[in-house]
């Protein structure tokens, strides 16, 4: 397996690139246990305990040391969390609701009905039932729940395109068929879930459709949205869906029957996915810039660490704090890891929090002498305190924690399809951003996306959809052509930036267009030459706008002068030979954009 291939399939395995790997568990969230005594709690891990048929024990710590520490010291704090949960399958009700709208004709069609039945023939029927709808202007009930896969099949080959688009009569449908499939009743030891095929946007009241999405969630039904294709409403399907992990976007037709048959091989199946760690300062405790070790997002008084993956070893997070009052003190306001599964709400639990006594450095005393004559005066104790030099590290500095508004731009010329490190540039480029995507802590962050060749294009205006961001990634290899025009791929990104609103924008302006004070970030990637004046004269226009550049010269053929003028600094002009380091700039530049 190549290195690229490698990279693919871990961007996949995110369900970053599209929904492969990411497995989707409907029904209801592990219960789990914590055990956090407020005496030693900050000494001691937690007590395994069990919770019933269903075992996770979590184990959660946080030190600080020392414990004792001398105003103007620094002093490290250790965040341990271990969460050990055992896998639980369950019977699946699954309803299918397919959009059978003219917009997806063709092979998009095709793909939905190979996904289906890829998804049919992946579930045990001697457990689980499944049924079928179609929906455009009105619902086709094709199917009720049944355990008879070919009774599926036979109906899912029967439908074709029709006018209309009414997605909530489809989701109403689909909550039908599983409500008389279960009796009218909740069935606890069920997992009930919709599966929504979409390929087009919805026709009808968004404010309705919604409404009901929420009514059948609450009832307990799992939500999973698939888009197909360009023209499905990630915005919407990411509201319908159950949560952000439950809803995906798919531009390959050929890959959505492999995508159905990895969710529904899982699907059913409680399982622990990832965290998200949040830990709160106080004033009077200091954050050490650079000392966080994995890097943290800081956001005014909070550090967040994000992890798409739980890690088996579990997870260990360190940093340093320096106090600014003596006197006994907590080192934080409150900690808590935030567990996700890929299958029901998040669980939350907290960590203990920790004190130090901070105390004033030792002074010189005189020694008593046992005789009457005259001893010679003591010599001062030597006191040692931290002493601060500048270090010469890129991350080495204090952000805007504020969110912000990025726009990737990305070279689209057609030297990006020549290979390096084995692989298309522009292959490397796509994964590289979607990594940066990842990295963003949405909604408080946005981003969008430019390409550039003879001409610009915004194929994403402004969003905190991660799916409408990762689909329009996807379409990077249709913008291919000839020119390298640098600067209007830069005008571009600025207008969007400042909400310059696109001629002929129809309807009242969106509130993206409306919001100056978000901090505004650009990040650009090249791998040829530009015209150098005009293209420096619109990056320094745009700098004095207080929007921050960096720029990516990739392979051996850039002109880094030209890419070090554009970012304003060469502290933000990263160059690389090749794709494999473009993942690790972006992420870099994503957390730490601001810094000089």
């Amino acid at each position: 397996m190549t290195d690229f291939e490698r990279a693919r399939r871990r961007r996949r395995r995110h369900g970053v690139m599209g929904i492969a790997a990411a497995i989707l568990l409907a029904g209801g969230a592990p219960l789990l246990w914590s055990d956090l005594r407020a005496s030693d709690a900050a000494r001691r891990p937690a007590a395994a305990q069990s919770d019933g048929p269903r075992q996770c024990d979590v184990r959660l710590t946080k030190t600080a040391a020392p414990a004792r520490v001398v105003l103007g010291q620094t002093v490290l704090i250790t965040l341990t969390a271990d969460a050990r949960c055992a896998d639980v399958v369950r019977p699946l009700h699954v309803a299918f609701v397919v959009d059978n709208s003219i917009a997806v004709g063709g092979p998009k069609l095709g793909a939905m009905r190979n996904g289906v039945n890829a998804f049919v023939d992946t579930l045990d029927f001697t457990t689980s039932r499944a049924g079928l709808v179609v929906y455009h202007s009105v619902v086709e009930i094709l199917a009720e729940l049944t355990a008879d896969p070919e009774a599926i099949k036979d109906k899912t080959a029967a439908f074709f395109p029709r006018l209309g688009s009414n997605m909530r009569m489809g989701l109403m449908a689909g909550d039908l068929i599983l409500q008389r499939g279960s009796g009218l009743a909740v069935r606890p030891d069920v997992s009930e879930v919709i599966v929504l095929l979409a390929g087009n946007v919805d026709e009808g009241d968004p404010a309705a459709l919604l409404a009901e999405a929420d009514r059948i969630k609450a009832r307990g039904v799992t939500i999973l949205c698939i888009g197909v294709g360009g023209m499905a409403d990630f915005d919407v399907l990411g509201r319908i869906a159950s949560g952000p992990n439950h809803v995906f976007t798919e531009a390959d037709n050929a890959l959505l029957a492999d995508d159905m048959r990895t969710i529904a091989a899982g699907i059913g199946r409680v399982r622990l996915t990832g965290a998200f760690v949040t830990d709160t300062l106080p004033a009077d405790m200091s954050f050490v810039w650079g000392s966080d070790d994995p890097p943290a997002r800081p956001r005014g008084a909070d550090l967040l660490w994000n992890f798409a993956l739980w890690p088996s070893e579990g997870l260990t997070l360190t940093y340093e704090v320096e106090p600014k009052a003596l006197g006994r003190h907590a080192t934080n306001v409150g900690a808590e890891v935030e567990l996700r599964f890929d299958q029901g709400a998040p669980k939350r639990y907290p960590f203990p929090v920790p004190e130090v006594e901070v105390v004033l450095p030792p002074t010189a005393t005189a020694t008593a002498s046992p005789t009457p004559t005259a001893s010679p005066p003591p010599t001062p104790t030597p006191v040692l305190l931290p002493a601060y030099l500048p270090v010469a590290l890129r991350r080495h500095c204090a952000p805007d924690l504020r969110g912000a508004d990025f726009i990737v731009v990305i070279d689209t010329s057609l030297s990006m399809v020549e290979r390096t490190a084995g692989e298309p540039k522009l292959a490397w480029a796509t994964l590289a951003a979607s990594a940066f995507m990842d990295e963003l802590i949405l909604p408080a962050d946005r981003a969008g996306v430019v390409v550039f060749n003879s001409q610009a294009r915004l194929l994403q205006p402004l969003s905190a959809n991660l799916g409408a961001l990762q689909y329009a990634l996807l379409a990077l290899f249709n913008q291919l052509a000839t020119g390298t025009r640098l600067d209007l791929g830069l005008q571009l990104a600025a207008d969007e930036l400042a909400g310059v609103v696109p001629g002929g924008y129809p309807g009242p302006v969106p509130v993206r267009y409306l919001d100056p004070e978000r901090d505004k970030v650009i990040v650009v990637l090249t791998d040829g030459q530009t015209d150098p004046e005009r293209t420096a004269a619109v990056a320094a226009r745009i700098r004095g706008q207080g929007v921050t550049i960096y720029t990516i010269g990739l392979g051996d053929q850039v002109d880094g002068r030209l890419l070090e003028r554009i970012a304003g600094s060469p502290s933000r002009y990263f160059p690389t030979a090749d794709g494999q380091a473009l993942a690790d700039i972006y992420r870099q530049i994503a957390l730490y954009r601001g810094c000089p």
